[in-house]
């Protein structure tokens, strides 16, 4: 996290041209706005078309000069590419995908290397120790760590733990929508690269300032003097992440440094795909799906299948995961269980939807842990009516989401 006070927030020359303002026209208006810092993503430029835009960039510092203190480099750049910019414009800090993604085509020597921040890119993937180690650090994309938030606490707060041990150099910040974009396989794309509001900046009042860095680039097709016009909002929503944090920090919490439990939900469904809803034991009317905190030793699938086998007492082959869904749920104890106590401020919640092959004389609750007392098979409604109230706020984004699978298996 960094002072606001201390942050740069650049227009950025981007170069993938997906409106109609080119990488071309975003140089001469470096001269028109009287710029004297921008940020430069190369992204979209192959060896011989980078050389070209260097000359025009360096064309246009003769005429009004300026710095590039931030470069969204590529991996198949040669050392002396990076120690150029470094010279000629002052570069302060380049980011490059993860190697996994894309492999580093040239060596790059430990002089380099420190200025090099790695993205968070890849989906359904949280960035590792492994992926950083050899560089300066992360480079957070932040709409892409906000797609992130959105499909996956777990993985969100994963970064977030990275971030505490690796310095963040440098931010991307783009746009985000209310609705997704694009689905990649079971993730949601909120991140925009073009927009026409500030409100789709206002996510980055909702993100962990721990994510945040003193080197922001605005990353958006746009033109720079429309980049301009955002900066006043982005500004104001990473101040309002820091406020927010601080009196939290300052007032409140008194678990900062306690993490969340991994955690399993299921939804159970029969042949009939009405939902499983258990009874917990001495607590009469208190119902729900059955959950259980995740075991690091085996994948979460195989902590599905364990939990179920625990709790209904059926064995593990009498159930089918259909599917991992889109839907968490994040949440703090309100008063500790004992294992919880200096270990857990609460829990994460992934949701599975998951088929039951057998029939209910299989289903056994008197189990060594015996956790639930009565069972019942019930449609979407019958769990509203039912299942406890406090769970029944995290269930609903889940029961969404397979509502048509049940609906449709019935007709």
């Amino acid at each position: 996290m960094t002072s606001s006070s201390k942050r740069r927030i650049l227009p950025s020359v981007t170069t993938l041209n997906s409106t109609s303002s080119s990488w071309r026209d975003k140089i001469s208006e470096i001269v028109e706005l009287k710029l004297n810092a921008v940020a430069l993503f190369l992204t979209g430029l192959n060896s011989e078309q980078r050389q070209v835009c260097y000359a025009e960039l360096e064309k246009i510092k003769r005429l009004q000069p300026f710095s590039i203190p931030f470069v969204h480099a590529v991996t198949t750049m040669p050392e002396g590419e990076f120690q150029y910019l470094v010279e000629t414009f002052s570069t302060e800090a380049f980011n490059l995908h993860s190697t996994d993604e894309y492999p580093l085509l040239h060596p790059l020597s430990r002089e380099i290397r420190p200025r090099i921040f790695i993205e968070n890119t890849l989906h359904n993937h949280a960035l590792s120790l492994r992926e950083v180690e050899d560089f300066g650090g992360i480079c957070f994309d932040l709409s892409q760590l906000e797609d992130t938030r959105r499909n996956s606490i777990t993985l969100y707060e994963e970064m977030l733990t990275l971030a505490e041990t690796k310095t963040v150099g440098a931010n991307h910040i783009s746009a985000v929508g209310v609705e997704p974009r694009a689905h990649h396989d079971d993730w949601r794309l909120y991140s925009i690269h073009a927009t026409e509001t500030p409100a789709e900046f206002e996510y980055l009042a909702d993100l962990d300032p721990r994510a945040f860095s003193s080197l922001c680039a605005i990353e958006l097709e746009n033109p720079l003097h429309e980049q301009l016009r955002y900066l006043s909002a982005i500004r104001s929503a990473l101040e309002t992440a820091e406020n927010s944090r601080s009196s939290i920090k300052h007032h409140q919490d008194p678990l900062p440094s306690l993490p969340y439990r991994p955690n399993v939900c299921m939804l159970v469904v029969n042949r009939e795909r009405k939902l499983f809803l258990g009874e917990r034991l001495n607590c009469p009317g208190i119902w729900q799906f059955p959950q259980g905190g995740v075991e690091a030793e085996f994948s979460l699938e195989d902590n599905v299948l364990n939990e179920l086998h625990e709790e209904l007492g059926a064995p593990r082959q009498r159930f089918r995961i259909i599917k991992k869904l889109h839907a968490t749920r994040t949440y703090d104890f309100e008063k500790p269980p004992e294992y919880a106590k200096g270990r857990w401020r609460g829990q994460t919640q992934t949701f599975w939807l998951v088929e039951f092959l057998g029939d209910d004389h299989e289903i056994n609750l008197v189990t060594a842990e015996q956790e639930l007392s009565a069972f019942l098979w019930c449609s979407i409604d019958e769990v509203k009516k039912l299942a406890e109230p406090q769970r029944l706020k995290g269930y609903l984004d889940a029961i969404g989401e397979v509502e048509r699978y049940l609906t449709e298996g019935r007709r």
